[in-house]
């Protein structure tokens, strides 16, 4: 059965991504970029931009620093991305991606705290979805808390969505598994170090891996999407553990957005009625697809 409602990606510290190839990084040398990089970006953007490109219907919904909003708001409207932000003073930050090396390429990421967050801003997010969400959308919230939002007013606008009868779908790396249980989300996609701060422990293989979703999916979870880099993905419900390995990337490899693509591959395919194994193949090789490549 195909999913008809629609996608908003809430981003509560959206940023302007600069990625800059560097053949070598010295020490207390001057460094000069071969190459360089930069759109709106940040989780909830990243996903959004994937959806609107495999023909799903995704806006960006969020708060964002007043300064240079305008800026990003209208590479957003070039892309055909609907989107809107509550203000607050400051700027959108701007996080940078250091390429480094030609051939066997090391990835440095620097990603700057943004602006802080008011409480009646988030109140007035809270606000939004009354007027804008239907039962039967689904809510993807992704990144980082702004400063001024804690982890625990995070998780309560998420259990608010929930209550709206709107699919919960989470990319974060600040909440913890007692969050979760709280939350119910239908899916969330941490990496292994992720999974590591949900749980607050340290895995020694894949089967404390896969126990780990497993206990997330106990509690309330329906979906763990586990993404690994190389090592590709893991998907885990209450009745199925799907692995699928990564799929193979010639040439100079920049993962930039690469998880985020995995989780909009799976949520494409879900939109089209795909079973867990369609979805989890669909991912990976949506991932791929997204990894840049220099022959």
């Amino acid at each position: 059965m195909k999913y008809l409602g629609k996608f908003i990606c809430i981003g509560l510290n959206p940023s302007f991504d600069l990625t800059l190839s560097v053949d070598e990084l010295s020490d207390d040398a001057v460094n000069r970029a071969t190459s360089e990089y930069r759109e709106a970006a940040g989780v909830a953007t990243n996903i959004a931009r994937d959806l609107t490109r495999l023909r799903l219907p995704a806006s960006v919904v969020g708060i964002a620093g007043e300064n240079n909003l305008r800026e990003y708001m209208g590479e957003l409207c070039r892309e055909n991305i609907p989107s809107h932000f509550i203000k607050v003073p400051g700027n959108i930050r701007e996080n940078i991606t250091l390429l480094v090396g030609e051939r066997d390429v090391k990835t440095i990421k620097i990603n700057r705290a943004g602006p802080k967050c008011t409480a009646s801003a988030l109140a007035e997010l809270r606000g939004y979805f009354n007027t804008v969400a239907s039962e039967g959308d689904t809510v993807i919230f992704g990144g980082s808390c702004p400063p001024g939002i804690t982890p625990e007013a995070y998780a309560s606008l998420m259990e608010y969505v929930s209550t709206l009868g709107m699919r919960v779908v989470v990319d974060t790396d600040v909440l913890r598994a007692d969050h979760y249980f709280r939350i119910k989300p239908w899916l969330i996609k941490p990496n292994e170090h992720e999974l590591e701060k949900i749980c607050s422990t340290k895995f020694e293989n894949d089967d404390d891996m896969i126990a780990a979703c497993k206990s997330l999916v106990t509690g309330g979870v329906d979906v763990v999407l586990l993404t690994r880099g190389d090592k590709g993905l893991i998907s885990v419900t209450r009745n199925q553990v799907v692995r699928v390995p990564a799929k193979p990337v010639k040439g100079r490899i920049n993962t930039v957005g690469a998880g985020d693509a995995a989780l909009s591959g799976y949520l494409c395919a879900d939109a089209d009625g795909r079973n867990q194994y369609e979805c989890s193949q669909f991912a990976a090789a949506f991932a791929a697809s997204v990894i840049s490549s220099e022959e």
